[in-house]
This record gives C-alpha cells, structure tokens and sequence, in this order.
C-alpha cells in the first residue's frame, strides 16, 4: 500500500507528481518582511462615568414622561360615566377626562337619578351576559355538528375499506 499521501512515505504516483509540478508556482510563500502591527494603547476613559450615568438618568425620565403621555392620551384614560340616550339600548361609555370633585349629595337629590343609572347598567350588564351565553351555545352546537360530520365521514371511509377488502378477497377485521 502507498502512504505517501499519507506520510510522503514510499513512491508517489506518475499522477500526483504532475499534479504536484503544475500546483507548485501556486504554493504559499511567506513574505520576506512580515506586516508588524503597532502597540496599540488602551482606551482613555473620561472621568468616572458620571456622564454615562447622568446620560441614563436623563434617557430614563425621558422614557417615564414619554410614557406618561401616550398613556394619558389613550382612550378610556380618565374616569367613565354612563351617558343615556333614553333607552338602555343605546348606553354609551364616555371619557370625562380629569377627575373633579362632586358636590356633595343630599340623600334625596339625586338618589331617583342615581337608582335608574344602576338598574340601566344591571340591565345592560345581564344583556350583555345573556349575548355571551348565546354566542357560546351556538359555538358548542357548531363544534358538535363538525364533530359529527367529521365521524360519519370517518365511518363511511372505515365502510368503504371493508367492502373494497371483502371485494379483493382479504380479510376483515370482523371474520
């Protein structure tokens, strides 16, 4: 066996020696006078980071004032009433902006006005219930349709391998 592609031991090939002839000109040679890089110095540091951190202190209070105003300019930001337009229908959510100070409520001023608000949102709560549990129940009798749909396209599969297999002489399951 030859190892000198190997090792270099033993003959080579008539092959591999003109192979070798032709790819010398190509050989790696190293220059006569290597690149020398210069020492490089380490960078000077400023100071001891005081202006790093007033630079963060200050990015972060941009940040919190930043975030502060896009959060007050959002909808629904400030305290909700509930405005009517006659019936509870048609109650609306309506933002009233910064938060102010009622006048203080005698027992029977407003008490009429206060106890139709009430009922107007329990009845608009319970519509809203009832809807829900709508949606839910027509989502289940879908899913349960689908379900029964995917069975019976599944039996009638299961059917049609067992008759093509009786047909073809194989054996079922069942025999």
């Amino acid at each position: 066996m030859n190892d000198y592609l190997w090792d270099g031991t033993g003959k080579p090939d008539a092959d591999i020696e003109r192979l070798e002839t032709a790819l010398r000109p190509l050989q790696y040679v190293p220059p006569a006078n290597p690149l020398t890089l210069p020492d490089l110095e380490a960078p000077r540091r400023h100071g001891n980071g005081l202006v790093l951190r007033w630079a963060l202190a200050a990015s972060f209070a941009f940040l919190a004032l930043a975030l502060g105003v896009w959060l007050s300019r959002q909808p629904g930001a400030g305290p909700l009433t509930v405005a009517s337009s006659g019936s509870f229908q048609q109650l609306d959510l309506i933002w009233t902006g910064p938060v102010e100070v009622a006048p203080p409520v005698t027992p029977d001023s407003n008490l009429a006005a206060v106890k139709s608000r009430v009922r107007l949102a329990s009845q608009l709560r319970q519509q809203q219930i009832a809807a829900r549990t709508r949606a839910e129940q027509r989502e289940g009798r879908l899913a349960a349709e689908q379900l029964m749909k995917a069975l019976q396209i599944t039996s009638d599969q299961l059917n049609y391998v067992r008759t093509r297999a009786a047909q073809t002489g194989g054996e079922t399951p069942d025999s």
